[in-house]
């Protein structure tokens, strides 16, 4: 989440219908980004402890859960220049395979991101 300056997801929380967790995570005002964040990888928390995949989950979680609303976003608001930013992630190899290659994740990593993952859309369904 850390990828796009906050205000872009307190825009994004404010034009878009989102899942009720990723709503508050998202509208949160800058001075609270870090307690966030920290609730995001508290998911993640749930399946590992190994850092590389707790930032790979930080990444990759709101790409897929959300990936409707960042694409209603982006077509809204006409900035298409930010989709470097926000990929459409559209299935959980997508996420795997764009979080492996950003943090190099090892096999059992990638494993462990996708048991986070799965909880994660377990966690935050509304």
């Amino acid at each position: 989440m850390h990828q796009l300056p906050w205000e872009i997801w307190n825009q994004v929380a404010a034009s878009q219908p989102l899942n009720p967790f990723w709503r508050e995570v998202m509208a949160a005002p800058p001075e609270e980004m870090e307690a966030a964040v920290a609730r995001v990888d508290a998911l993640a928390q749930r399946s590992t402890q190994d850092n590389r995949v707790i930032l790979a989950h930080r990444l990759v979680a709101p790409l897929l859960v959300e990936n409707e609303a960042i694409s209603g976003f982006l077509m809204e608001t006409q900035q298409g220049a930010l989709r470097a930013s926000l990929p459409e992630v559209i299935s959980m190899n997508e996420a795997i395979s764009l979080a492996s290659m950003e943090y190099r994740l090892e096999p059992r990593q990638a494993a462990q991101l996708r048991r986070a993952l799965r909880g994660t859309l377990a966690a935050t369904k509304p």
